[in-house]
């Protein structure tokens, strides 16, 4: 069948990958991977973003989507009359 060396190699991966994770996991602040288990700790330590970036990027987010919206009826609008200059005359 063949396929010893396949095995060896899927646990040869995982041995590799479990070592990164090791190594990946020792660069978070204060073990923060640990935090919702048994060991306790205080979580990952992320900044908090000041009042006024958040009002304008919600206020640009909403400028998008109105931008998005009206794209949207724009096609919409341009294959609905599209559509019934094409289909309009196969009736008559």
């Amino acid at each position: 069948m063949g396929g010893g060396g396949a095995i060896q190699d899927m646990i040869n991966r995982n041995k590799a990958n479990r070592a990164l994770a090791k190594s990946r996991f020792s660069k978070f602040e204060k073990k923060a991977h640990y935090s919702w288990g048994k060991h306790g700790g205080e979580g990952y330590q992320f900044k908090t973003p000041d009042p006024k970036e958040v009002a304008a990027l919600r206020a640009r987010l909403e400028r998008e989507r109105a931008r998005d919206r009206r794209r949207l009826w724009a096609v919409t609008i341009v294959v609905v009359i599209g559509l019934a200059y094409f289909l309009i005359p196969l009736l008559l």
